[in-house]
């Protein structure tokens, strides 16, 4: 689904400026388009999700199983499901996250409609739909 986290797109980032300062556009070109791919690659998912539920996720109770950028941190900084989830709650989604390490980030933040505190509450009241975004250890 794409790379997350507010380090790597800064760095990449970075790297272009410092490509196009010393006259190596084409090299800041191929980085830039790798952060544009980035991008595209997640607007991809949530559209290919709304898609998938008959073109609308209106009212439709969606999991977010993992929210932050990577496993055991509670950093959601440019997090790839901060990305879907903003556009499946655009989209009126009933959404619900579990993620035990980036709970206190996710509700501080408002980024669902419920933030889930343990795995098995958040699977019994679903309906069908389960999009697994990052690995998580100890559940």
């Amino acid at each position: 689904m794409g790379y997350g986290g507010s380090c790597f797109q800064k760095d990449l980032l970075n790297l272009v400026y410092l490509c196009h300062t010393y006259g190596l556009t084409e090299v800041a070109e191929y980085w830039h388009q790798v952060v544009r791919l980035n991008d595209w690659q997640k607007e991809r998912f949530a559209r290919t999700m709304v898609s998938r539920m008959f073109n609308s996720v209106t009212s439709k109770k969606i999991a977010l199983l993992g929210f932050a950028f990577k496993k055991d941190t509670g950093d959601v900084r440019e997090s790839a499901a901060a990305y879907v989830a903003k556009a499946l709650l655009q989209e009126r989604a009933d959404l619900h996250v579990f993620d035990p390490k980036a709970s206190h980030a996710v509700t501080q933040r408002r980024r669902c409609s419920r933030h889930c505190n343990r795995l098995l509450s958040c699977l019994r009241v679903w309906s069908g739909v389960f999009v697994f975004i990052c690995v998580f250890g100890g559940v």
